[in-house]
């Protein structure tokens, strides 16, 4: 096994880089399920044998072996190529006689000596585009006349040729897919072991699951039966993108809706809500074929059964105005434009509930590339240079401009009787590129309020990733590239001439080794260092957002990257301070293993699209949209065209009897060269369905416009395709009456269709009455006093100064004097909360633990001190019913955040008792010996106490559990030492 993953890892080693290679494994993990089910019919061997068969291609093992086949003596028609060469050699022109060397040469040589010839003998019959040779000018006419049969000839061995390069081609699309087969194979197994070892499921685990567990022999009839009576209405919504495993779900559950006893039941119900017209999510393996399949299983179950069954067609718009719908019906009347929105076949009509709104559509010129590329300095660092020439840059200006100027313009929409505001408008792009950065960025600098892009990887962001290099190089200096990432970065902003000097010519030194030392004679170095120093200070002890908030406040450090980047910088970096809190609430407070997590992790901002009260423009993705409506749309990117790079492609088995459901996986790698026969058939289905979706994806974006849509695109480097977005639309706004064309600057005409508001509506207006004149109160004028705001919640266990030397460990000898303060600290925590009589069998317990190590004498020995504690009567208000342990206490004292724990706090009718274990040895005998550290610790606890129960008395002391000796401590002594001023 491990021979075989080696050789499969080598074999895409060779065929991919680490992009790609990603991007085959995220492809087979969202093809898990049939991966699955493959393995589990054919086994892994079997699988393979399976795709050699459907390739055709079994028997076998490398291409040699096929083309050694083909130059068998048997195979090759040996007379006609003698005649064939005869004939060149007499009459043939310069093409033909180039050939004959080698075609004698072959001819001559072994069967097995042959294979070195086979692209000299394919060149005989083939073009270099692999087509056989035009006969009506190959070979030369003397050669034709005298051979009137030569063009058969050609022509079919020709197509012998082809033959057998096609099954080379399906041996090596067969020897990829082993390869990414196998390794999958491995990577499912060790995906489903780190799932079952942390007991979690994933979300397609429990569609999965659940089907399994409605399917299974012997337990599911039972499940269903049980279910059955508690089923009632079934409804499905956004059925058109439910994938196969879910409607195997629902129809499981619904099986017996329409059988037996309860087909005679009249209100059972499935409520199907779908329109495959917005069947986008085909990643997720939804297929609108597969919704059309169920309904139509459904309704084949109800008319068996004699129930009711209706198809009631969604063709009324509750959403968008007449105008914005008569274009989408104009897009669509084309048939090859509706393919894949009506699979049956029906002309695409909508109705407008908003009769008589006003409505408009606009389709802008495409905004031309550059007519040359910018030479560029190559010390040009990227972000700051502005890419006026770029044609997505121009478009977002153009945008960004256009939403200000009806800002500006306070300008209305007619069906609201209102000025547009910012969360009027909605940006919709087919994927998130550069383009979305420059029209947040634009917009921003216009001062247009927005909400960013709906989707943000934070790690991908370069502010970002200037405060994670920062970190990096606090945790390891010696990093050189790290750290001159961070010396050129905004925190330190040496220049590059700065750098050069600083790195250059310093023989084995490092990086910082360099800067400490020229620090001593440059300014601009010595600068450098202090930043650098200033970020290093306490790194590897302080919590990762105590460290990005010291980060981002250091030497103004915000505005120096809003300063080099832009305004939209500032929601990476909140994000970064959010996740570094949320880590905190779950993992150890390490610096080091924050960053192990979110690099490898990628964290993702996630924004609510729907959040209420904020009035900002949004800009997503089409898919992220789905569901969603604005009264202005904008469609940018219109002259993208769909991908079609998916890395696996299925195929249909060479023995469907077993499986007519399961498709065969294959990968053909990098080269498109290997699409040919089956591999070519299942390239061409998935481009068809590619394209269907694309165009259902173009009627989900019209259609989120409610009053006006506003359509552009710019020109990509690559040719020209008519079947765009935008040509699509353009070609049916060309269908729409009335349809006006604008000058749009030098040489560009912008499409208007337009029309008026013809509804009445009233102006919206408070009914409340203003009132004549309103009393402000005082404060409304005056600045908030400053909350407290340390850098951090003051622990009164560790305060400032250093707690008092105790005995080392390593001196305690045999009997464990170390460890008995903290055993008896635990057990003083624990047994107060067990009845007495039931004390001393769990001490014992406790103490006898093999992990103790210590003797039976020692373990009655400690019980009894303990025992002495909890039986004392001094102590006993300690530990009686009103009391608990490990209180925790948290607030504000004065200026002061103060969050502790109390070992043990009991509270009375008029008093307040607490105690502090301490574990010292030896402890002090008197109160004065007490060390100045604890006696602030206790104030402060005792300061935050009096604040909660301001009527009761506050009693401290300490309990040093090696005498034990409980020890009041007096409240003049903890004023003198509190950090605390009186009231």
């Amino acid at each position: 096994m491990a021979k075989q993953l080696n050789a499969a890892l080598s074999a895409l080693a060779n065929e991919v880089n680490e992009q790609d290679f990603d991007s085959l494994m995220n492809s087979l993990m969202v093809e898990r399920r049939l991966l699955r089910d493959l393995i589990g019919t054919y086994g892994l061997d079997g699988l393979l044998v399976a795709v050699r068969q459907a390739l055709g291609v079994e028997g076998y093992d490398d291409q040699d072996a096929l083309i050694r086949s083909a130059l068998e003596d048997d195979a090759l028609p040996l007379a006609n190529l003698r005649h064939f060469i005869r004939l060149v050699k007499e009459k043939g022109g310069k093409t033909e006689k180039g050939h004959l060397p080698d075609l004698e040469t072959l001819l001559k040589a072994r069967p097995c000596d042959r294979i070195a010839l086979w692209d000299s003998y394919c060149a005989v019959f083939l073009t270099q585009k692999e087509d056989i040779r035009k006969t009506s000018r190959y070979p030369v006419k003397a050669v034709r006349t005298e051979w009137p049969d030569v063009a058969d000839f050609i022509n079919e061995e020709g197509a012998r040729i082809l033959e057998t390069r096609k099954q080379v081609k399906l041996l090596q699309v067969a020897r990829f897919t082993d390869a990414a087969l196998r390794i999958g194979a491995a990577v499912l197994k060790i995906y489903d072991a780190e799932k079952a070892r942390e007991a979690v499921l994933d979300y397609d685990d429990l569609i999965l699951s659940t089907e399994r567990l409605l399917q299974q022999e012997g337990i599911a009839p039972w499940i269903l039966y049980n279910l059955d009576a508690g089923i009632t209405h079934v409804l499905v919504d956004e059925a058109q993108d439910t994938n196969p495993e879910q409607w195997s779900v629902i129809e499981a559950l619904t099986s017996d809706f329409y059988a037996g006893d309860s087909a005679r039941t009249p209100n059972r119900t499935i409520f199907a809500v779908g329109d495959v017209k917005q069947s986008i999510y085909g990643f997720q393996r939804a297929d609108p074929r597969e919704f059309i399949k169920a309904r139509d299983r459904v309704r084949d179950k109800a008319t068996k059964a004699k129930r009711p069954f209706h198809t009631v067609p969604l063709d009324l718009s509750f959403r968008s105005v007449e105008a914005v719908l008569a274009l989408v019906d104009a897009v669509f009347a084309d048939p090859e434009t509706a393919a894949g929105l009506r699979l049956d076949h029906g002309a695409i009509r909508h109705q407008a509930s908003r009769k008589g709104d006003a409505g408009l559509v606009e389709l802008w010129p495409i905004e031309p590339k550059p007519p040359r590329e910018k030479e560029l300095d190559a010390w040009d660092v990227p972000f700051q240079q502005e890419p006026d020439d770029d044609a997505e840059a121009r478009l977002a200006v153009r945008i960004a401009t256009h939403i200000r100027q009806m800002l500006d313009r306070k300008e209305q929409l007619p069906a609201r009787a209102r000025a547009i505001r910012p969360g009027d408008i909605l940006v919709l792009v087919q994927r998130r590129t550069a383009f979305v950065e420059y029209l947040v960025k634009k917009l921003k600098q216009l001062d247009v309020a927005v909400a960013g892009s709906d989707r943000l990887t934070i790690t991908d962001q370069i502010a970002v990733q200037d405060l994670l290099a920062c970190a990096r190089m606090a945790l390891l200096p010696e990093d050189d590239l790290t750290l001159a990432t961070v010396l050129k970065g905004p925190l330190v902003d040496l220049s590059e001439n700065d750098l050069f000097k600083l790195a250059h010519d310093r023989g084995q030194k490092t990086l910082w080794a360099a800067l400490v030392e020229k620090s001593r004679s440059n300014p601009a170095f010595a600068q450098a260092r202090a930043v650098i120093d200033a970020i290093r200070k306490n790194a590897d002890t302080i919590p990762p957002f105590e460290f990005f908030s010291h980060l981002a406040g250091l030497g103004r450090a915000r505005e120096a990257l809003i300063g080099r980047m832009g305004y939209e910088v500032v929601d990476p970096l909140d994000e970064l301070l959010r996740l570094a809190q949320d880590f905190e609430k779950h993992h150890p407070p390490s610096l080091q293993r924050f960053l192990q997590w979110i690099e490898r992790g990628g964290a993702e901002i996630k924004r609510d699209p729907e959040q209420k009260g904020r009035d900002e423009v949004r800009i997503m993705t089409v898919h992220g949209a789905k569901g969603l409506q604005a009264p202005i749309v904008y469609l940018p990117d219109c002259c993208r065209l769909p991908r079609n790079d998916a890395s696996l492609l299925k195929i249909a088995p060479a023995d469907v009897t077993a499986r007519p459901d399961l498709p065969l996986l294959i990968w053909r790698g990098n080269s498109s060269a290997l699409e040919v026969g089956p591999v070519k058939a299942a390239r061409e289905d998935l481009a068809s369905k590619a394209d269907e979706e694309y165009r259902r994806l173009l009627y989900v974006a019209l259609t989120r416009a409610e009053d006006r849509l506003y359509v552009a695109g710019w020109e990509s480097r690559n040719a020209a395709n008519s079947t765009s977005w935008y040509d699509m639309i353009k070609a049916g706004m060309e269908r729409l009456p009335g349809l006006l064309s604008i000058e749009d600057g030098p040489d560009r005409q912008l499409l208007r269709y337009e029309q008026d508001q013809r509804r009445t509506v009233a102006l919206m207006q408070s009914t409340s009455p203003r009132p004549d004149h309103v009393d402000c109160p005082s404060w409304l004028h005056s600045p908030p006093p400053l909350e407290p705001t340390p850098a951090r919640p003051l622990a009164p266990s560790r305060p400032d100064g250093d707690e008092p030397a105790s005995s080392s460990p390593l001196a305690a000898g045999p009997s464990g004097l170390y460890q008995r303060g903290l055993l008896i600290h635990r057990l003083l925590e624990l047994l107060p909360d067990l009845p007495a009589d039931q004390r001393k069998a769990a001490a014992k317990r406790f103490l006898s633990k093999p992990a103790h190590g210590l003797a039976p004498e020692m373990v009655d020995h400690w019980w009894h001190e303990v025992e002495a504690i909890l039986s004392h009567p001094d102590f006993y208000p300690l530990f009686g019913p009103d009391s608990a342990a490990e209180v925790p206490l948290a607030g504000l004292v004065g200026d002061l955040a103060i969050s502790g724990q109390i070992d043990r706090l009991a509270i009375t009718e008029d008093a307040v008792f607490l105690v502090d274990y301490k574990t010292n040895r030896p402890p002090p005998k008197n109160v004065a010996d007490v060390s100045p550290v604890y006696l602030r610790q206790i104030g402060l606890y005792k300061a935050a106490l009096q604040r909660i129960y301001p009527d009761k008395s506050i009693h401290c002391a300490l309990l040093w559990t090696d005498i034990p000796h409980l020890m009041t401590l007096p409240e003049s002594m903890l004023e003198t030492h509190s950090l605390v001023k009186p009231d």
